[in-house]
């Protein structure tokens, strides 16, 4: 019997993809040319890009912003939700040990949070732009933000959110949903 291949979620194309090498959940390569090219002809099972059609490709994701962000004020600015949750983000939730940098995280970090085989380390991926990208985590099993702490943490290995009040977590993740 022929085994399931592992289901990957992927992250929308638009928003600084291009700021978040290396490419993949594996961080398999450096290079976002060769990442596209094996893409192309390995996941989509297609003849290679051309190298002008990789540029154009390259040139749509860098030129492509988020949307507005539908959970921040409407001057743009981060709700008092979301300063308290960026707080404890940077502090006692302990997020920011991974989630680190202008992107919180796709900075060539890895870590095992027990959603994966024992032991097999994932590239820590940004979280901005996390408000349109559902569902999370690698495999897309979290259909939203409170599943990746209330249901698929069950050993504790994200951050210190067990050590949250509801309230408090409800704030994280509101900045989380803002960045």
């Amino acid at each position: 019997m022929k085994e399931a291949p592992e289901v990957r979620n992927t992250r929308n194309l638009r928003g600084s993809l291009l700021l978040t090498a290396p490419y993949g959940w594996t961080s398999r390569e450096e290079d976002f040319e060769v990442f596209v090219e094996d893409e192309v002809s390995g996941l989509l099972k297609t003849r290679l890009l051309r190298h002008p059609e990789v540029h154009a490709l390259w040139d749509l994701v860098n030129e492509t912003p988020l949307p507005p962000n539908p959970f921040r004020n409407p001057d743009g600015s981060i709700t008092e939700s979301a300063r308290r949750g960026e707080t404890l983000f940077n502090g006692r939730a302990g997020c920011a040990k991974c989630h680190e940098g202008e992107m919180r995280g796709g900075a060539k970090r890895h870590e095992w949070v027990g959603t994966t085989k024992p032991g097999l380390k994932l590239d820590v991926p940004h979280l901005v732009g996390a408000y349109e990208s559902a569902p999370y985590l690698h495999d897309g099993r979290a259909a939203t933000l409170e599943e990746v702490f209330t249901k698929y943490n069950p050993d504790h290995r994200h951050g210190s959110a067990d050590t949250l009040t509801a309230e408090e977590l409800g704030d994280v993740l509101e900045f989380v949903r803002e960045l």
